[in-house]
C-alpha cells in the first residue's frame, strides 16, 4: 500500500509468476517518499539514507510488483539510474510462514553497500 502510494503506480492487469496468480502493479515512484513511508529506521538512520540516495542521485526508479490473492508481494523489479549509471534487480518472494535457520556469513563473503557504491564512482557519504 505504501509503494501505490508512493508515486504514479497503477494496476497492471493479472499474470501468473512462477505458477501464482497475481495482479501487477506498475509505475514510477518518488525513492526518498517511498523509503520513509515504508521504514523502521529511526529518524538519523533514514536521514543518513535519504542522504545517501541522493548522493548516489537516485531520485525516482521504475517499479513493477506481483502481489498474489492474499496480498503477498510474488515478485518485485526496480530500474532507475544512479550518478554511476543504470541499475535493475529481479526478485521473487514465496514459501511465506516457512520456518528458516539462517547463519551470519563470514565478514570475507559480505561487502558494505557504500563500498559497492564508490566502486561505481558514486561517493556515498
Amino acid at each position: 500500500k505504501a509503494l501505490l502510494a508512493a508515486g504514479d503506480v497503477r494496476k497492471a492487469g493479472q499474470e501468473d509468476v512462477r505458477g501464482v496468480s497475481a495482479t501487477r502493479y506498475s509505475g514510477t515512484v518518488d525513492v526518498a517518499e517511498l523509503t520513509g513511508r515504508n521504514s523502521a529506521l529511526d529518524p538519523e538512520q533514514l536521514a543518513a539514507l535519504k542522504e545517501q540516495l541522493s548522493a548516489a542521485g537516485v531520485t525516482t526508479q521504475t517499479v513493477d510488483i506481483w502481489v498474489d490473492r492474499n496480498d503477498l508481494l510474488v515478485k518485485k523489479t526496480e530500474r532507475g539510474e544512479t550518478a554511476g549509471g543504470a541499475f535493475s534487480s529481479t526478485v521473487f518472494y514465496s514459501d511465506y510462514g516457512t520456518k528458516v535457520a539462517v547463519e551470519k556469513p563470514p565478514a570475507a563473503d559480505t561487502v558494505d553497500f557504500k563500498e559497492i557504491l564508490k566502486q561505481r564512482g558514486t561517493d556515498p557519504s
